[in-house]
């Protein structure tokens, strides 16, 4: 083979290595997302309520709001932009949507 064909060879080869990699990393962070399903977990904030969103995405309209370190149901998990968002339910209340940086999973 020449040395021309080898290196085509050897840069395919690293562009699959690198896309095994990145989609490896991908799925165990969607698996680490998902293991909270169905899960207590606490809302999280610098301020003293977390709004719940009617979508995932912060340009969509809250529809409440509970106070931080309040407990909630995890219900889904989505992706918006980049950013992982889970619907959440506090008891009866109506489920909302909050960025995964308001999330924690153990008590204030």
């Amino acid at each position: 083979m020449s040395k021309r064909t080898l290196y085509v060879l050897w840069m395919l080869t690293a562009v699959v290595a690198v896309t095994l990699v990145l989609a490896t990393v991908a799925l165990t962070d969607r698996a680490r997302s998902h293991r909270i399903l169905n899960s207590t977990v606490y809302l999280n904030s610098s301020n003293p309520s977390v709004g719940l969103h009617a979508a995932p995405t912060l340009s969509s309209p809250v529809v409440a709001a509970l106070v931080r370190g309040s407990p909630v149901t995890v219900l889904a998990v989505a992706e918006a932009a980049g950013q992982t968002w889970y619907q959440v339910q506090k008891g009866e209340m109506k489920p909302g949507w909050v960025s995964a940086d308001t999330i924690r999973l153990s008590p204030p």
